[in-house]
């Protein structure tokens, strides 16, 4: 973890401070590390390089870029009802951020159902239940979006949808429902069960607290 990484870690300046304030006291019963936490500079020096440490966990999502993992969606006319699956791959392991299937409906729009991925080994993420945003000419329901913030392990999916009847597709998409999904690639802990929710009871001390703020969203904005 390099020193820009180290400064933008979000919440967790303030544990400098509370270091110093109880001179290493509270602590050093969090962490070996700050055992020997007796003074400011050695307390700072103690959770730096715990901090440091973490390196082999995970990398702060805040240090990196949302990006495009899928994306099939096209402004061509549509029909509905795809006839091949909509699938997609993944190199490394990924925080999900943003899945979006298109339901045009002709015009009509679909009333928000469910949207789920199937890893190749047979893992289920979701079911998620969708909210939506309105298309194009201002069709309801038209977007049906979940933003799921869950890990997703590398290798292949399928993208289920609850309503494949409305879902759009076109000759441009490969007859395949047409999906949008953003994602951070990360190197979080493993997913716990077919949940994708992370389990932070492998960890100890400050490498576990830390975790258990991820999780809860401290250091993440979708």
């Amino acid at each position: 973890m390099n020193s820009q990484q180290f400064i933008s870690l979000g919440w967790r300046p303030f544990l400098f401070g509370l270091c110093i304030a109880v001179q290493g006291v509270v602590l050093s019963t969090a962490s070996p590390a700050f055992s020997n936490c007796n003074d400011r500079m050695p307390c700072m020096e103690s959770l730096k390089d715990e901090m440091q440490n973490l390196g082999s966990i995970y990398v702060i999502a805040q240090n990196q870029q949302e990006s495009t993992l899928f994306n099939n969606n096209n402004i061509y006319g549509v029909l509905n009802s795809p006839s091949n699956p909509t699938q997609f791959s993944l190199s490394k392991t990924t925080r999900l951020t943003y899945f979006m299937n298109y339901h045009w409906n002709s015009g009509r729009g679909q009333a928000p159902g469910t949207m789920w991925l199937t890893h190749q080994d047979g893992t289920t993420y979701g079911p998620w239940q969708a909210t939506t945003e309105p298309g194009q000419g201002g069709v309801p329901n038209a977007y049906w979006i979940v933003r799921p913030n869950v890990i997703l392990k590398a290798g292949n999916y399928t993208i289920g949808d609850s309503h494949p009847s409305s879902w759009a597709h076109n000759q441009q998409s490969g007859s395949r429902g047409m999906s949008v999904l953003k994602g951070i690639a990360t190197s979080t802990p493993a997913g716990n069960g077919n949940t994708g929710a992370i389990d932070c009871s492998q960890y100890q001390g400050m490498e576990r607290i830390l975790c258990e703020h991820e999780v809860n969203g401290d250091n993440y904005r979708p």
